[in-house]
Order: structure tokens, then C-alpha cells, then sequence
């Protein structure tokens, strides 16, 4: 998939940033983050750490992604608030050796509630010292449910109903190597 897909429509003004701050690197410096400019995304955007094997330590966290979780999750470790089918995939795009951004569509639903669809686009941030990326910047959105999704909808006892990953090629050649 490419960053130009019309399936990321919903992602495109973090799209732009995160291509503005860049300039001619691959994977963007987190510190050059303009908060100002992603201000309209922000209840649904997160910052996670991706330093420490296994744990993907949520720094930042908007209202919209707290809601989903029933609680505040910052300085939470993502791979314990999902599901394990989830943990297993994160963990592998985790370890992906070309620096790329990650899709994710999913349908959860919780004690026999209705079911949520929610899409995430996480891209990859590197700090000054760093040759890797050691963290991602993503923002999801639900797209289903009925409405507006009940607060705590997503969490590792909910039921998986369908699951998707895709690597977004960020200029490393990833689309061929998917």
C-alpha cells in the first residue's frame, strides 16, 4: 500500500505533516512534531515508544483512543489493553527491518455487544541519535458500530472478529517486499 492509497483519506492531514517534517529522510525526527498543526487530530492520535522489546509504551494518547479503552492509557503498555491475536501482529510489525508505516482494520465487539470496525495508520519516527525508528506516531478512527462506539469497547477480552495488517510504503520499498 502506498501513503497516496484512498483507503488513508482519513489519515491525510497526518500524512502531510509527518511528509513535511521529514524533508529528505526517510522516517521524520518525533522531536520535529508540530503539535499546532495536528491539533484537529488530536483525540484520536498516539505517540508510542517502541525502544523496549515487547512494549509499545503509549506517551501520548487522545481523548478519542482513551474512550476506546475505558481509561486513561498513557505510560501503558498497548500490548496488554488488546487482544492477543493483535499482540502477535504488532509484535512482528514490530520487527520489520525496512522502516515502513502499518494498516490496521479491525471488528471487535465486547460481551455481546454490538461490533466496532476502527482503522489505525501508524508511521514511524526516529529520534536524532537513533539510526532505527524507535517510535510511531498513529491515528485511528472507528468506522462502525452504530453510531458513536460505547466508552471501553476494545480490550483484551473482546472477541476478534476480523483483522488486517498491510505495510504502507513510506519510500523504502515496501510495497514490493509486503
Amino acid at each position: 500500500m502506498l501513503l497516496s492509497d484512498p483507503r488513508l483519506k482519513f489519515a491525510r492531514d497526518l500524512i502531510g505533516h509527518w511528509t513535511d517534517i521529514r524533508g529528505g529522510a526517510l522516517v521524520p525526527l518525533e522531536e520535529d512534531i508540530d503539535p499546532r498543526r495536528l491539533l484537529p487530530l488530536f483525540e484520536f492520535i498516539a505517540i508510542a515508544d517502541l525502544s523496549r522489546p515487547a512494549q509499545v509504551n503509549l506517551e501520548l494518547v487522545g481523548a478519542g483512543l482513551a474512550r476506546r479503552y475505558g481509561r486513561d492509557i498513557r505510560n501503558v503498555n498497548w500490548m496488554d489493553l488488546i487482544p492477543p491475536e493483535l499482540s502477535a501482529a504488532a509484535a512482528r510489525a514490530c520487527e520489520r527491518a525496512v522502516p515502513c508505516g502499518i494498516y490496521y482494520t479491525f471488528t471487535a465487539s465486547r460481551d455481546g455487544g454490538a461490533a466496532v470496525t476502527a482503522e489505525t495508520l501508524a508511521l514511524p519516527l526516529r529520534q536524532r541519535i537513533a539510526a532505527v525508528p524507535c517510535a510511531v506516531i498513529a491515528i485511528t478512527r472507528d468506522v462502525g458500530g452504530g453510531g458513536v462506539s460505547p466508552v471501553g469497547w476494545f480490550e483484551p477480552s473482546s472477541r476478534l472478529e476480523s483483522f488486517s495488517g498491510e505495510p504502507v510504503d513510506i519510500g523504502a520499498g515496501t510495497e514490493h517486499r509486503a
